[in-house]
């Protein structure tokens, strides 16, 4: 055993990679925190399912909605993720404000911690930022939300 040899060999890196053993094992019964993903088994160990519900945005430029196959991943990820970080972050701030801020801090006004850019705001910028990606003029953008359900193996579009 390499634990026995290496006892008889060095005592101090014995001492060293048993106290990390011991560490390891009770961050992983605890489900605590990791020192390092390399070595953290807890990390690797659980089946990652697919969700039942995905919200998927639609972006249609003057009129024609952009499909995904027509852009590089770097490209799509550019024109799609924008958009999806705002939206989750609109949803984020009021979520935080409301179930943690307020409540622990005990403040009534919200300006310092909610994101006040409107959905027309953002629709001006993310103009901008789109002519600037796409390398070309746009009249017209707008962005909808589509929710899908996955069973499996196929999306449907939920109605509404």
């Amino acid at each position: 055993m390499y634990l026995k040899k290496l006892y008889h060999t060095n005592k101090w890196w014995f001492a060293i990679i048993t106290l990390f053993v011991i560490v390891q094992l009770a961050m992983d019964i605890r489900h605590d925190i990791a020192l390092s993903p390399v070595y953290h088994y807890g990390m690797y160990s659980e089946i990652i399912t697919p969700k039942t519900k995905y919200t998927v945005p639609v972006i249609k430029v003057n009129g024609n909605v952009l499909r995904t196959q027509d852009f590089t991943p770097a490209q799509w990820d550019k024109i799609s993720y924008t958009v999806e970080l705002f939206h989750n972050q609109q949803k984020w701030n009021s979520l935080q404000w409301n179930t943690d801020i307020k409540r622990l801090l005990h403040l009534q006004d919200s300006s310092k911690y909610i994101n006040k850019i409107s959905n027309t705001d953002f629709n001006v910028w993310y103009k901008g930022y789109l002519e600037n990606v796409l390398q070309k003029k746009i009249d017209s953008v707008s962005v909808e939300f589509v929710d899908y359900t996955f069973n499996g193996s196929t999306f449907t579009k939920i109605p509404g």
